[in-house]
Protein backbone atom coordinates (compact mmCIF):
# COMPACT_ATOMS: atom_id res chain seq x y z
CA UNK A 1 0.00 0.00 0.00
CA UNK A 2 1.29 3.24 -1.04
CA UNK A 3 0.23 7.27 0.29
CA UNK A 4 1.75 10.10 -1.40
CA UNK A 5 2.05 13.63 -0.07
CA UNK A 6 3.22 16.68 -0.63
CA UNK A 7 6.19 18.66 0.84
CA UNK A 8 8.11 22.02 0.09
CA UNK A 9 11.60 21.74 -0.69
CA UNK A 10 14.48 24.22 -0.55
CA UNK A 11 14.73 24.14 -4.37
CA UNK A 12 11.31 23.89 -5.12
CA UNK A 13 8.48 21.40 -4.71
CA UNK A 14 9.18 17.70 -4.18
CA UNK A 15 6.84 14.80 -4.08
CA UNK A 16 7.56 12.67 -1.51
CA UNK A 17 6.09 8.92 -1.58
CA UNK A 18 6.36 5.96 1.02
CA UNK A 19 6.69 2.76 -0.27
CA UNK A 20 5.79 0.48 2.91
CA UNK A 21 6.86 -2.74 1.32
CA UNK A 22 10.47 -1.24 0.87
CA UNK A 23 10.13 0.94 3.71
CA UNK A 24 11.97 3.24 1.15
CA UNK A 25 11.13 6.84 0.77
CA UNK A 26 11.28 8.29 -2.73
CA UNK A 27 11.56 12.01 -3.60
CA UNK A 28 10.93 12.97 -7.18
CA UNK A 29 11.61 16.41 -8.83
CA UNK A 30 8.37 17.34 -10.32
CA UNK A 31 9.95 19.92 -13.06
CA UNK A 32 13.04 17.88 -13.54
CA UNK A 33 14.36 14.32 -14.21
CA UNK A 34 16.13 13.11 -11.23
CA UNK A 35 14.77 10.83 -8.67
CA UNK A 36 16.22 10.19 -5.25
CA UNK A 37 15.41 7.16 -2.87
CA UNK A 38 16.56 6.75 0.64
CA UNK A 39 16.99 2.91 0.65
CA UNK A 40 18.72 2.27 4.34
CA UNK A 41 20.37 4.47 6.94
CA UNK A 42 23.53 6.52 4.72
CA UNK A 43 21.89 5.31 1.59
CA UNK A 44 20.66 7.58 -1.14
CA UNK A 45 20.79 6.37 -4.62
CA UNK A 46 19.96 9.14 -7.40
CA UNK A 47 19.10 8.39 -10.65
CA UNK A 48 19.00 10.40 -13.84
CA UNK A 49 16.67 10.43 -17.05
CA UNK A 50 16.56 12.57 -19.92
CA UNK A 51 15.33 11.29 -23.20
CA UNK A 52 18.07 10.84 -25.35
CA UNK A 53 20.30 9.35 -22.77
CA UNK A 54 21.04 6.24 -21.13
CA UNK A 55 19.75 5.71 -17.31
CA UNK A 56 22.43 7.02 -14.91
CA UNK A 57 22.28 6.22 -11.31
CA UNK A 58 24.40 6.23 -8.12
CA UNK A 59 24.12 6.02 -4.29
CA UNK A 60 26.02 7.95 -2.36
CA UNK A 61 26.13 8.09 1.84
CA UNK A 62 23.88 11.66 2.02
CA UNK A 63 21.59 13.48 0.12
CA UNK A 64 23.12 16.08 -0.32
CA UNK A 65 25.32 14.20 -2.39
CA UNK A 66 23.31 12.20 -4.48
CA UNK A 67 21.70 15.95 -5.23
CA UNK A 68 25.10 17.36 -6.13
CA UNK A 69 26.30 14.85 -8.23
CA UNK A 70 22.35 14.16 -10.16
CA UNK A 71 22.76 18.32 -11.12
CA UNK A 72 26.31 17.50 -12.36
CA UNK A 73 24.96 14.80 -14.61
CA UNK A 74 21.93 17.02 -15.65
CA UNK A 75 24.47 19.81 -16.45
CA UNK A 76 26.54 18.10 -18.95
CA UNK A 77 23.72 16.47 -20.35
CA UNK A 78 21.83 19.91 -20.97
CA UNK A 79 25.39 20.94 -22.44
CA UNK A 80 25.48 18.30 -24.86
CA UNK A 81 28.77 17.19 -23.41
CA UNK A 82 27.63 13.86 -21.30
CA UNK A 83 29.90 11.09 -21.86
CA UNK A 84 28.26 7.69 -20.07
CA UNK A 85 30.39 6.21 -17.62
CA UNK A 86 28.88 2.92 -16.85
CA UNK A 87 30.62 0.98 -19.35
CA UNK A 88 33.62 2.24 -17.48
CA UNK A 89 32.29 -0.05 -14.54
CA UNK A 90 31.25 -2.93 -16.63
CA UNK A 91 34.21 -3.96 -18.06
CA UNK A 92 37.81 -4.87 -16.79
CA UNK A 93 41.12 -4.35 -18.85
CA UNK A 94 40.95 -7.77 -19.44
CA UNK A 95 37.89 -7.70 -21.20
CA UNK A 96 39.21 -5.12 -23.39
CA UNK A 97 42.27 -7.31 -24.25
CA UNK A 98 40.18 -10.58 -25.25
CA UNK A 99 37.62 -8.58 -27.21
CA UNK A 100 40.68 -7.20 -29.06
CA UNK A 101 42.40 -10.59 -29.46
CA UNK A 102 39.16 -12.16 -31.46
CA UNK A 103 38.71 -8.77 -33.35
CA UNK A 104 41.10 -7.26 -34.13
CA UNK A 105 44.47 -9.22 -33.60
CA UNK A 106 42.96 -12.36 -35.13
CA UNK A 107 43.10 -10.42 -38.85
CA UNK A 108 46.94 -9.74 -39.03
CA UNK A 109 49.77 -11.35 -40.11
CA UNK A 110 51.50 -11.06 -36.40
CA UNK A 111 48.55 -12.50 -34.90
CA UNK A 112 50.45 -15.43 -33.05
CA UNK A 113 52.77 -12.92 -31.65
CA UNK A 114 50.69 -10.79 -30.35
CA UNK A 115 47.99 -13.13 -29.05
CA UNK A 116 50.48 -14.68 -27.11
CA UNK A 117 51.59 -11.14 -25.96
CA UNK A 118 47.87 -10.45 -24.91
CA UNK A 119 47.50 -13.75 -22.64
CA UNK A 120 50.96 -12.54 -20.67
CA UNK A 121 49.17 -9.69 -20.32
CA UNK A 122 45.60 -10.79 -19.01
CA UNK A 123 47.81 -12.26 -16.36
CA UNK A 124 48.54 -9.02 -14.53
CA UNK A 125 47.11 -7.73 -11.51
CA UNK A 126 45.54 -4.60 -13.22
CA UNK A 127 43.99 -6.50 -16.23
CA UNK A 128 41.59 -8.17 -13.66
CA UNK A 129 40.58 -4.39 -12.53
CA UNK A 130 37.33 -2.36 -13.73
CA UNK A 131 38.07 0.19 -15.91
CA UNK A 132 36.62 2.98 -13.87
CA UNK A 133 39.40 1.97 -11.28
CA UNK A 134 42.67 1.91 -13.50
CA UNK A 135 44.84 5.09 -13.14
CA UNK A 136 47.91 6.18 -14.91
CA UNK A 137 50.06 4.85 -11.37
CA UNK A 138 48.71 1.67 -12.36
CA UNK A 139 50.82 1.72 -16.28
CA UNK A 140 53.61 3.18 -14.45
CA UNK A 141 54.07 0.59 -11.84
CA UNK A 142 53.32 -2.25 -14.66
CA UNK A 143 56.21 -0.40 -16.89
CA UNK A 144 59.01 0.01 -13.45
CA UNK A 145 58.24 -3.78 -12.39
CA UNK A 146 57.98 -5.20 -15.62
CA UNK A 147 61.78 -3.46 -16.95
CA UNK A 148 62.99 -5.64 -14.01
CA UNK A 149 62.44 -9.23 -15.75
CA UNK A 150 62.50 -8.02 -19.72
CA UNK A 151 64.37 -5.93 -22.22
CA UNK A 152 63.29 -2.34 -23.06
CA UNK A 153 62.48 -3.11 -26.23
CA UNK A 154 59.30 -5.59 -25.19
CA UNK A 155 57.95 -3.58 -22.61
CA UNK A 156 57.65 -0.82 -25.27
CA UNK A 157 55.99 -3.15 -27.67
CA UNK A 158 53.80 -4.26 -24.49
CA UNK A 159 52.74 -0.51 -23.71
CA UNK A 160 52.08 0.38 -28.11
CA UNK A 161 49.86 -2.79 -27.66
CA UNK A 162 47.96 -1.83 -24.94
CA UNK A 163 47.64 2.37 -26.23
CA UNK A 164 46.01 0.42 -29.51
CA UNK A 165 43.78 -1.28 -27.41
CA UNK A 166 42.70 1.70 -25.33
CA UNK A 167 42.23 3.58 -28.47
CA UNK A 168 40.01 1.08 -30.04
CA UNK A 169 37.94 0.80 -27.27
CA UNK A 170 37.32 4.58 -27.28
CA UNK A 171 37.42 5.22 -30.75
CA UNK A 172 35.18 1.91 -32.17
CA UNK A 173 33.65 0.54 -29.01
CA UNK A 174 32.35 3.47 -27.44
CA UNK A 175 33.50 3.10 -24.27
CA UNK A 176 34.78 6.33 -22.65
CA UNK A 177 38.56 4.80 -21.58
CA UNK A 178 41.60 6.97 -20.98
CA UNK A 179 44.54 6.23 -22.79
CA UNK A 180 46.54 5.91 -20.06
CA UNK A 181 49.63 4.69 -21.87
CA UNK A 182 50.43 8.32 -22.60
CA UNK A 183 53.85 9.54 -21.52
CA UNK A 184 54.74 5.82 -21.08
CA UNK A 185 55.87 5.44 -24.36
CA UNK A 186 59.15 7.55 -24.14
CA UNK A 187 62.00 5.22 -23.69
CA UNK A 188 61.59 2.59 -20.21
CA UNK A 189 63.92 3.17 -18.10
CA UNK A 190 64.66 1.88 -14.86
CA UNK A 191 64.16 4.29 -11.92
CA UNK A 192 65.71 4.61 -8.60
CA UNK A 193 64.54 3.33 -5.36
CA UNK A 194 61.87 5.78 -4.23
CA UNK A 195 62.03 7.81 -6.94
CA UNK A 196 58.55 9.38 -8.00
CA UNK A 197 57.47 9.75 -12.00
CA UNK A 198 54.64 12.39 -13.39
CA UNK A 199 55.48 10.23 -16.76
Amino acid sequence: MRTAGQIKGKKGLLGQFWDSERHTVLLRKENGMATFEQRGPRQWRARVRRPGYPSQSETFETKAAAQEWAAQIEATMARGSFVDQSNLDRFTLGDLLEQYQETVTVTKRSAEAETYRIRVLLKLPMARRRLSQLTAADFTEYRNERLKLVRESTVRKDLLLLSAILNTARMDWAIPVCNWTKGHLEKPRFLPAGKITTS
